[in-house]
């Protein structure tokens, strides 16, 4: 034994040695000799990586040889001659296995390489700070992965001198399946200079081999078009130097948990960064010359680099064809229009390959996701359209976004880039959906109306018959949060409906809306809802719902100040409501004819159509509306200057709607209070009421209210002296008013200027 130690060179010579190890160890034991698992058993070592050891196909690192030697009944003395051999074969294997030069296997930069510009920024300073690592680069099809790699690896070969390795792993590829990673691994000890016959037959040996030929250098991999992260583990090296580039359709969440991979997901390009990758491609003069056409097909694209490229080559190789002809073509058929007939760059089939990988189930939630409206769809939504449990719809819609089918930028809420949205809808066109879009509707208009009583309570609700089996309620207990998320696509709904002929769909989600988008200051929407609704409501032939459209439009027009259209509506409402006997409806055309003569001017003549508000109200029995009117007839009347008979009238007022728990009522009447205390000059009472008029108005939602109570309450701080507060109670004001309501935030920037207050 010692004399070998003392003389081998070669690795097959210290596997011997190894091997003699055990089986003197059995001998002095008198069993049989150590398996492989049981070593891998005694030292966590894969069994595989044991045998590659023992067998003399891969050099152990000095920990673990030492580790080995010891467990295999070295003495201290062999100890020390063994390491100094095993040092031996390695100095011996260097010289062998050193490759003259480091393998230089990138492919060529893209020349017209244009944008990322804060993502390799971001890259550079990390590679600044770590020095070495993982990089895993995701995103969807076509963004732009393997062109972001490739370019920055090029400005990083100067700090990698011993070699760039890529390999394509095919793991999102139409013509093959993804690369093993035995079969990775083996092209990359090629790559390294390891003979054939030297190469071990298990991947975990052939991992091994890799990150020993690895070790000590400072090499680059780009690893692109991954699979899993179980491709790309067994490529990582050892060690510290080395910088791994990865790319993937996949998130690879695995490889940033477990191996400390830096992730990159990459989303479309900003829009600026699109108008520049164009710009690159077709030149500067052609998008100057048609600035409204370039910025159609940009969109078109949906600032997709691989869709921007297309139609760059094809405005490069047609000179004569105008970006504007171009840009109507997209807009009438994407997909076809970004046809090259190479699958490698045609748009429609990159974006196959990925669904092609999902299961059966979430392909058919990829699917559904083109009938929706868009651009964002909630989980409940997208679970009443699957027909399933939101819980089944989660797990199938996050393997999706797991492939970058999907985005998910919010908490349960998913969105598809237009191109997605349009391959999935040529899937979904060959499917008969009709049951589908029927629970989907439900869903927004069972939903809707759930939000709009809750923004709402005292609203008496409307009849709606009962939502389809599987459709799922989305949760409303923020039912503003849940108008913001879906505002968009509840207008839309309204228009779309009408437009085919469902008069009552469009006039129950109209009905849904009113007082959101009143709140939201979105009066332009609030109106063209409601004037939809009302010919819809027309064209039905229901009264009830007429008057009903045609009064809350005349609340949005005397939002917008259009005074006069807003009185003919009223009176059509009116008109309606005496035909009809109905006296809710009666006394809230009345009350909303007393708001329109305060904004004329005239709150004197507004008096009495809230007095008569109140009787009809009270009448019918609804007496939080009737405790409303009451507070209205107190406001007008402070507006004439009789603040003692206001201050009265209001207070009867506050002790109802406290009583009856109307908080929508109440902030009204609290404001109201704080304006007549101004005026009588009681400002302590007046800051008191006006500072729960704002906490009552921020609870339910109303941010107009709150922005009108705040400007009135930094007048009476200005009064009590309070310059500072004064000053924040008006900026909160503007903040709100520059959303909401510009022409408020004119008036108040004058009254500031004027000194006035």
């Amino acid at each position: 034994m010692d004399e070998t130690a003392t003389t081998v060179t070669t690795l097959d010579g210290l596997g011997r040695l190894l091997r003699e190890l055990r089986r003197r160890q059995a001998r002095h034991h008198g069993g049989s000799p150590a398996t492989y698992r049981d070593l891998a058993a005694a030292t966590g070592w894969s069994h595989g990586v044991v045998g590659a050891y023992l067998s003399g196909q891969v050099l152990p690192p000095t920990d673990r040889f030492d580790v080995l030697i010891r467990l295999l009944g070295a003495t201290p003395a062999e100890q020390g001659r063994l390491a100094t051999a095993r040092d031996r074969v390695e100095e011996g294997r260097r010289a062998v296995l050193a490759p003259p030069p480091g393998p230089r296997q990138l492919p060529s930069a893209l020349p017209a390489f244009a944008g990322r510009a804060e993502t390799l920024a971001g890259l550079d300073r990390w590679l600044g700070h770590a020095g070495h690592g993982v990089v895993a680069i995701s995103g969807t099809a076509g963004v732009g992965k393997t062109t972001l790699a490739i370019h920055w690896a090029h400005r990083l070969t100067d700090r990698f001198p011993d070699g760039q390795l890529h390999l394509n792993l095919r793991g999102f590829d139409p013509t093959a399946a993804p690369v093993p990673p035995a079969d990775a691994v083996r092209e990359v000890l090629g790559a390294l200079g390891a003979e054939p016959a030297r190469i071990p037959a298990g991947l975990d040996a052939q991992a091994a081999l890799y990150r020993s030929l690895l070790a000590g250098r400072r090499m680059l991999v780009v690893l692109d078009n991954a699979a899993t992260a179980e491709q790309v583990r067994p490529l990582l090296p050892g060690g510290p130097g080395s910088l791994v580039l990865v790319t993937s359709r996949a998130q690879l969440t695995g490889l940033v948990v477990a191996d400390g991979a830096h992730p990159v997901p990459l989303d479309l390009l900003p829009a600026d960064e699109a108008r520049w990758l164009l710009t690159a491609r077709v030149g500067a003069d052609r998008i100057t010359t048609e600035p409204r056409a370039s910025a159609r097909i940009i969109a078109a694209c949906a600032r997709l680099p691989l869709a921007l490229a297309v139609v760059g080559a094809r405005l490069a190789v047609q000179p004569a064809l105008t970006l504007a002809a171009l840009a109507d073509e997209l807009e009438q058929d994407r997909l076809t229009t970004l046809d090259t007939g190479d699958p490698a760059v045609d748009v429609r089939s990159v974006l196959s390959w990925s669904y092609l990988r999902l299961s059966p189930d979430a392909a058919r939630i990829f699917r559904l996701c083109a009938l929706h409206p868009g651009p964002e769809i909630g989980l409940a939504a997208l679970a009443s359209l699957a027909g399933q449990p939101p819980a089944e719809t989660r797990r199938l819609v996050t393997e999706l976004v797991r492939v970058s089918l999907a985005d998910e930028p919010g908490p349960g809420r998913y969105v598809l880039h237009d191109l997605l949205r349009a391959y999935a809808g040529e899937l979904a066109a060959a499917t008969d959906t009709q049951a589908e879009r029927a629970r989907l509707r439900d869903h927004y208009l069972h939903t809707a109306a759930a939000a709009a009583m809750r923004l709402h309570p005292a609203r008496r609700p409307i009849p709606l018959p009962p939502p389809a089996a599987g459709v799922v309620l989305a949760d409303v207990s923020d039912a503003t949060a849940w108008f913001r998320a879906e505002g968009r696509v509840l207008v839309t709904a309204v228009r779309d409906s009408a437009d085919t002929g469902d008069d009552r769909y469009a006039w129950q989600l109209a009905w849904t809306l009113a007082d959101f988008l009143d709140r939201e200051g979105r009066w332009q929407e609030w109106f063209d809802t409601q004037s939809t609704a009302a010919a819809a409501a027309e064209r039905l032939g229901d009264e009830s719902w007429q008057l009903f459209a045609h009064r809350s439009a005349a609340g949005a027009t005397i939002r917008l100040r259009r005074f006069g259209l807003g009185r003919e509506l009223l009176e059509r409402s009116a008109q309606l409501a005496a035909g009809t006997g109905d006296r809710v409806a009666q006394a809230q055309a009345e009350n909303t004819l007393a708001w329109l003569l305060e904004l004329e001017g005239d709150p004197a003549a507004a008096i009495p159509h809230a007095q008569r508000a109140a009787e009809l109200f009270a009448a019918a029995g609804e007496h939080r509306f009737a405790a409303r009117a009451v507070s209205g007839t107190g406001w007008y009347a402070a507006l004439t200057g009789d603040f003692h008979r206001a201050l009265a009238i209001c207070t009867r007022a506050l002790t109802q709607q406290r009583e009856l728990g109307d908080s929508a009522g109440l902030a009204g009447t609290l404001d109201s209070l704080g304006y007549i205390c101004d005026n009588l000059g009681q400002h302590p009472a007046a800051i008191s009421w006006y500072g729960e008029a704002v906490s009552t108005y921020q609870q339910d939602s109303d941010r107009g209210g709150e922005a009108a109570t705040r400007a009135r309450l930094a007048t009476t701080l200005a009064k009590a002296g309070d310059a500072s507060g004064a000053r924040t109670e008006r900026e909160l004001a503007l903040a709100i008013f520059d959303e909401l309501d510009p022409e408020s935030a004119a008036a108040l920037r004058r009254e500031m200027a004027d000194g006035s207050s």
